[in-house]
């Protein structure tokens, strides 16, 4: 028993340079959103998603040009504070449970005892950085990214079709929500990807590629 208490706490005292990395970045993170100087395309953010939620789907079409989830939670999100830092908060959330997420996606692949240090590579990426200080749709869409690879990795190894619930499948057993109409409402980028999956996972990746072209 004494050696099992030993081996935890060693353990736990390996991850403890992983939290002091979160803190700081975290940290770090929250300071950007603070003092980062507001432009042009976060005008445009703050602007759309400031309407009732008619008034945001509208914008979202006719101004933004873009579909509307993004706006539409983050008016929600706004309606507890409506400034810029706050707004900018909804994107470091949303890397935050992306990099969860993403965490278990490598736990999912290649095991436990690496996982942590790719979770610390994904979060010092140039392009996460950048996205989780911006008032705009690019957190929000990588975190719709990663969880929809999670599902489909979830599948692809355990061949269980609750894991398709991320796509909007045509099989009978499984139930169309949330993740893939939320890439549909998106970017076409995210909502090409999300077709792809979904139509390799249904294994009809030729029938979903013709739909495309």
């Amino acid at each position: 028993m004494t050696e099992l208490l030993n081996k935890d706490g060693a353990g736990r005292n390996k991850h403890i340079p992983f939290w002091l990395f979160l803190l700081v970045y975290a940290a770090f993170i929250i300071y950007l959103c603070k003092v980062l100087n507001i432009w042009i395309d976060e005008v445009y953010t703050m602007d759309t998603s400031s309407y009732s939620l008619s008034g945001v789907i509208n914008q979202s079409y006719n101004f933004e040009g873009q579909p509307p989830a993004f706006f539409i939670f983050l008016s929600l999100w706004r309606t507890i504070s409506s400034d810029l830092f706050f707004a900018r908060l909804f994107s470091v959330a949303c890397i935050g449970i992306a990099a969860w997420v993403f965490y278990k996606l490598v736990v999912l692949i290649s095991g436990k005892d690496c996982s942590l240090w790719f979770v610390v590579l994904f979060l010092l990426n140039p392009y996460t950085v950048w996205a989780s200080t911006q008032a705009r749709l690019y957190a929000f869409l990588l975190l719709l990214s990663i969880v929809s690879v999670y599902f489909f990795f979830n599948f692809y190894k355990k061949r269980e079709n609750k894991y398709l619930i991320a796509f909007w499948t045509r099989k009978p057993a499984t139930i169309p929500i949330v993740v893939g109409r939320l890439a549909a409402q998106t970017p076409s980028f995210l909502s090409v990807r999300s077709s792809i999956l979904d139509a390799t996972t249904n294994g009809g990746a030729h029938y979903g590629c013709r739909q495309w072209l």
